[in-house]
């Protein structure tokens, strides 16, 4: 398909795609995340960053790329709102038929856009709804480190029942997380949860609504270094949970996996699907092992609560 009739003139008032950037404190890596992202063949789309209140540099850097550039909008929130909002405030601004969210310290290669786009839309009247590529894997100073080996994944199956355990159950990347994905099909997902691994909730979703296609080419860069979320709270497993949910929330006693498997269950019974593949989802929510801790996930959360609920017991007799 030829870049004529993917793109539509610079003029109109709605682009075509939208790329939503949330970040905090990314003063790092947001330029690299930022000139990646204009550098592109494809020009028709709109760049949304949303700044969670950061105190570093990254106002000054967002601001600058704004006046230089009129596809970027910047929205700066008065206060942080925790990571889960901030990322879905972008797609809440976003006015594309097609969405991706950039991460604030990843870069995708000149013709990611334009590429996806057309794979996508040469596939929508089979039922597609995202494209995702390979991925290499960069650390902090941008050098190539890897490239990221997926397992095998069903998710082009005609089957919707396959599609939703390997994009949820499936130890696999989750990377089509920021695929191209057709904007009115996202919006009938979780879209970013407030618990730990909705991305996988997420995609699952994106599985039980249509199918997602790995284009061949490695066009994302996904960078590792030690500020990374799951790094960033000492990869402790409840500490990262926490890291995801509302600010007012981070002192709640959270039951993660719990909140998985129900999230899980409520977007089966959401999807317009055939009974018979309804049931033999909910069973993977009843049965699958989460890729953590496997079945007994529920009995960590189980004591992992009567831990916490023990510890604000004591704190708070201690304070009286």
């Amino acid at each position: 398909m030829s870049n004529t009739l993917l793109q539509m003139s610079e003029s109109a008032t709605v682009p075509t795609v939208s790329i939503g950037l949330p970040v905090y404190n990314g003063e790092n890596y947001v330029q690299e995340a930022i000139d990646s992202i204009l550098g592109q063949s494809y020009s028709d789309f709109e760049l949304i960053i949303c700044d969670n209140a950061s105190t570093d540099k990254t106002a000054e850097i967002c601001e600058q790329a704004a006046e230089k550039d009129s596809r970027v909008r910047y929205v700066r929130n008065e206060k942080n709102m925790g990571a889960t909002w901030n990322f879905n405030r972008t797609f809440e601004l976003s006015q594309g038929e097609y969405f991706r969210w950039a991460g604030h310290d990843d870069r995708i290669d000149p013709t990611f856009i334009e590429k996806c786009l057309a794979a996508l839309q040469e596939r929508e009247k089979d039922g597609y709804v995202c494209c995702w590529p390979n991925t290499e894997v960069i650390d902090g100073e941008g050098n190539i480190s890897r490239k990221y080996i997926e397992p095998e994944l069903r998710l082009e199956s005609d089957v919707v029942s396959e599609r939703f355990h390997d994009g949820t159950y499936v130890m696999h990347s989750s990377f089509q997380f920021h695929g191209i994905i057709r904007s009115d099909v996202l919006a009938r997902t979780c879209k970013l949860g407030q618990w730990i691994s909705s991305d996988y909730t997420m995609i699952g979703q994106l599985g039980l609504l249509g199918k997602i296609y790995q284009h061949p080419e490695y066009l994302f860069k996904r960078r590792e270094h030690i500020n990374n979320g799951y790094h960033s709270c000492q990869q402790d497993y409840y500490q990262y949970a926490k890291f995801w949910v509302a600010i007012e929330k981070k002192d709640s006693v959270l039951f993660p996996y719990w909140r998985m498997a129900y999230e899980a269950a409520k977007g089966v019974f959401k999807a317009p699907i055939p009974v018979s593949e309804r049931l033999k989802c909910l069973w993977y929510v009843v049965t699958c092992r989460n890729r953590h801790r496997g079945r007994s996930q529920y009995l960590w959360d189980l004591l992992y609560g009567m831990r916490e609920y023990a510890r604000k017991l004591f704190s708070s007799e201690a304070k009286s």
